[in-house]
């Protein structure tokens, strides 16, 4: 049995967009060994890459 505990908080403001994007139904977040964030979503970007420093879109892909 693991002694190890994880804690999390809730950091308001986290992951800005521009105007006008959200994050519709995400269906899975990963973090890479840069500390970059990749948000995948169901709506018109589904692919939102947010940086470490910075925490709003590197790239925003959209399907067409």
């Amino acid at each position: 049995m693991a002694k190890d505990i994880l804690a999390y908080e809730v950091v308001e403001g986290w992951g800005r967009l521009p105007d006008g994007w959200t994050f519709t139904q995400v269906a899975g977040v990963a973090v890479d060994s840069r500390n970059r964030v990749y948000v995948l979503c169901r709506g018109e970007h589904p692919i939102v890459i947010l940086g470490a420093r910075w925490l709003v879109p590197l790239f925003g892909f959209k399907w067409y």
